[in-house]
């Protein structure tokens, strides 16, 4: 299958960029090239009478800490990682897709937001990985998911974990309490380190990293079981005395903190109250 799929592609104008085989199996990754086009991946299994092409712009085979085919859920299945990104106009965050290698084929699955991100943060050999609690536009008509995250960037990100439960990647495990509230301690500690700054100088600086770190503590103080509204009051007391008059402009009216408060407040997020279910 994997013999007749790389003639297939030579036959359409296609030079192979890249082939990885799954020791012990019998499937396949292969990156191939177009000119003037963007990469375009197979996935090959000899049980698939066609190979899944996703087409990107471009589409890369994600090597997830070395591996080709990482084991996503921590047991013994392995997965392939496709990701792809649209720069039309704006770039977009990498959308990442997971197939699993199942009886001779890749079958599309279910898989974390950011495979790439795969670690393992509260040491129970079950991969962890980012993902977005909060994704909120700091100006009118941004549009979060089409921006890079930064200072300089269009959106307020707060990122969380999630890891593989045995039936879905949850984002509400008791053993990621640690993390965060390691998180928690070290925005804080920033925060505390922010709010020396002399009133004449806030006046010359863009609070960026002030809003940055409001909203980490309103996200991870709620996922750590306080009650909205304390959280929000302790968001509301590091950015007082902090003006964005100093901020460069943006495409659009850059939206006060009074609207972004109110986003994160209206946030669903997950609270650290499950066991992890044994396998």
């Amino acid at each position: 299958m994997v013999e007749a799929e790389l003639s297939r592609a030579r036959a359409r104008g296609l030079a192979l960029h890249r082939r990885v085989d799954l020791l012990a199996s019998d499937v396949a990754a292969l990156e191939l090239d177009e000119a003037a086009a963007p990469v375009r991946v197979s996935l090959v299994g000899v049980a698939q009478p066609t190979a899944i092409a996703i087409d990107g712009t471009p589409a890369r085979l994600s090597i997830v800490q070395g591996e080709p085919f990482p084991a996503l859920a921590g047991d013994a299945r392995r997965f392939a990682v496709v990701e792809s990104q649209s720069c039309a106009p704006l770039c977009e965050w990498p959308r990442a897709r997971s197939f699993e290698a199942k009886r001779g084929a890749f079958v599309e699955a279910l898989g974390p937001a950011h495979p790439a991100s795969m670690g393992d943060v509260d040491g129970d050999r079950v991969p962890d990985f980012a993902v977005e609690l909060a994704q909120i536009p700091l100006c009118d008509g941004c549009e979060p998911a089409r921006v890079p995250e930064g200072e300089d960037g269009e959106a307020l990100v707060v990122v969380g974990l999630e890891s593989w439960d045995g039936a879905a990647f949850a984002r509400d495990l008791a053993s990621f309490e640690p993390w965060y509230r390691a998180g928690l301690a070290e925005v804080r500690a920033d925060a505390k380190a922010l709010a020396k700054t002399p009133a004449k100088d806030r006046k010359k600086h863009c609070p960026r990293e002030v809003v940055q770190d409001a909203a980490i503590v309103a996200v991870f103080a709620r996922v750590l079981g306080v009650d909205a509204k304390k959280a929000l009051a302790e968001a509301d007391a590091i950015v007082a005395g902090w003006d964005t008059k100093a901020c460069p402009a943006m495409r659009a009216r850059r939206r006060p903190w009074s609207e972004l408060r109110k986003e994160l407040g209206a946030l669903a997020l997950p609270r650290l109250a499950r066991r992890r279910p044994a396998p």
